[in-house]
């Protein structure tokens, strides 16, 4: 009976909850520097940095960049454009700039022609998605053209197959109301070969179009 009183005595002492106390607090106090300090440090938590820009670079550098600045990076498609280099990467998402309709916000980071633009942040781990140009371009098959074919409906064509399309008016003052504007020949260039209809060529190619004009002011194809 004297043992368990005396256990019972310590319990109801000041002592005892005391030290209970002590106790407590000491882990409030360790919870609160793990998640406070050192969960920060480890994860970064909250915080946001500016995404990258790595359009024009070669796939192997914008990766080199992207883990450099804490983010992870996935090749979301292959296609080919003749304004970049094979393996340069043709565009990201996301962006690092938000564009803003009007200028004058406080937030602005850069204004240009009227427009504002703001560094995209984000937290660090957020996938960076690329889309890289080929090596070799795919060939893409023009439509024909041979049969009454006027440039403005088949500029659009050529421009949906990601051909860079040029327009050259050739101008006689004989042509009838129903020949203005019509596609005479399709070239490509820079070497000018005349291309048949249903003929292949590289996706990203320059294409010239031959259409026909009675006067300066007769055709204009946007």
């Amino acid at each position: 009976m004297s043992e368990k009183s005396s256990l019972w005595s310590y319990v109801l002492s000041r002592d005892f909850w005391l030290l209970n106390l002590y106790l407590f607090l000491f882990g409030i106090l360790i919870v609160w520097g793990f998640v406070s300090l050192i969960m920060p440090v480890l994860t970064r938590q909250g915080e946001a940095y500016p995404i990258p820009k790595v359009v024009g670079k070669h796939y192997r550098k914008a990766i080199a960049i992207i883990e450099k600045a804490g983010f992870t990076w996935a090749i979301d498609s292959v296609s080919y454009s003749i304004r970049y280099a094979p393996g340069e990467v043709i565009a990201q998402d996301p962006l690092p700039w938000r564009i803003y309709k009007g200028c004058g916000k406080r937030d602005c980071d850069l204004c240009r022609n009227n427009q504002c633009y703001q560094r995209y942040k984000a937290k660090l781990g957020r996938t960076i998605y690329l889309k890289v140009n080929k090596t070799v371009p795919d060939s893409v098959q023009i439509p024909p053209y041979s049969v009454t074919v006027y440039a403005e409906d088949y500029k659009p064509l050529l421009e949906a197959l990601e051909l860079e399309v040029i327009v050259d008016t050739i101008y006689d003052a004989l042509l009838s109301e129903e020949e203005i504007g019509k596609v005479s020949q399709v070239l490509l260039l820079p070497q000018e070969k005349l291309l048949q209809d249903g003929a292949y060529v590289p996706r990203g190619s320059r294409i010239l179009l031959k259409v026909l004009g009675a006067k300066k002011d007769t055709i204009d194809v946007q």
